[in-house]
């Protein structure tokens, strides 16, 4: 692929092996403007399903213009296989620097937990207006550029109200909302869910629930049943900790509804 043109991108080299894509960086002719080309391989296995994919997020993302959402410029099939050209980001996975400046009981400094949050759910609240869920809200895929997190990867996004086909429940299960299920409607309350849990580890250093290990069943009980570990973050002020137990309430129906509002609330804490 390096060298090869797809339309008016040169591919230029080759960033990584994804699961499911390639990416590739790329150079568009005469601006010299970079972006990522994600290709999915025709001769996979499981091709028709991954175009599928690849395209289903590209044609959600197009839909999605915001600073805190990476930007897809256009999509389509080449000899090769399906190919999507994206926003190139130049960043650090916000997991990586949890991972690196965070550990159990000790989490981010506060106001920048707060602004990184109050961040994504801007992001959020603009894919809602648009009728969109995320679905897969987690640190893996938020991009860190500098100070400003993107939200990456709406591979998993649905239409707000669709269903999974074949009922399938996907994500990562300490991201995965309690109600989530076979055949249940997906609303925007899972990414607000999904945000509580960012945020609780943003400034605990640590997820809230399934803090005993990586199974994804074991994770999976605990999400829905294990208490909230409030001692985690017990220094911070009472209306934060009430917004964290409010996000993650495992009945839907009491959880907020606007992501909008809660990057309200974050930002009048910073």
């Amino acid at each position: 692929m390096i060298g090869q043109k797809i339309g008016i991108y040169r591919i230029e080299e080759k960033l990584a092996q994804g699961g499911t894509a390639a990416v590739y960086r790329a150079v568009q002719d005469g601006g010299g403007a970079e972006l990522v080309v994600k290709l999915v391989e025709r001769a996979r296995p499981d091709y028709l399903e991954q175009r599928a994919r690849l395209r289903h997020e590209a044609s959600l993302s197009l839909r999605a213009n915001h600073p805190g959402i990476v930007r897809t410029y256009s999509s389509g099939e080449i000899d090769e296989g399906c190919y999507a050209v994206q926003e190139l980001l130049r960043g650090v996975p916000l997991h990586r620097v949890l991972r690196e400046e965070c550990s159990p009981g000790k989490g981010l400094e506060r106001s920048r937990a707060l602004m990184l949050a109050a961040d994504l759910a801007a992001a959020a609240a603009h894919l809602h207006a648009h009728g969109i869920v995320h679905a897969d809200l987690k640190p893996p895929n938020v991009m860190l550029c500098g100070d400003r997190p993107v939200l990456c990867d709406l591979g998993l996004a649905v239409l707000e109200g669709e269903t999974r086909p074949g009922g399938a429940v996907m994500g990562s299960p300490s991201y995965i909302a309690p109600e989530t299920g076979p055949g249940v409607p997906i609303n925007r309350r899972v990414d607000v869910w999904a945000l509580g849990v960012i945020l609780f580890e943003l400034l605990a250093g640590a997820k809230p629930f399934g803090l005993r290990g990586d199974a994804p069943l074991e994770i999976l009980k605990a999400v829905r049943g294990a208490p909230l570990p409030l001692g985690f973050i017990d220094e911070q002020p009472a209306e934060l900790t009430a917004l964290l137990e409010a996000m993650l309430t495992r009945d839907p129906t009491k959880r907020p509804a606007s992501a909008g509002a809660i990057e309200a609330k974050l930002r009048a804490m910073i």
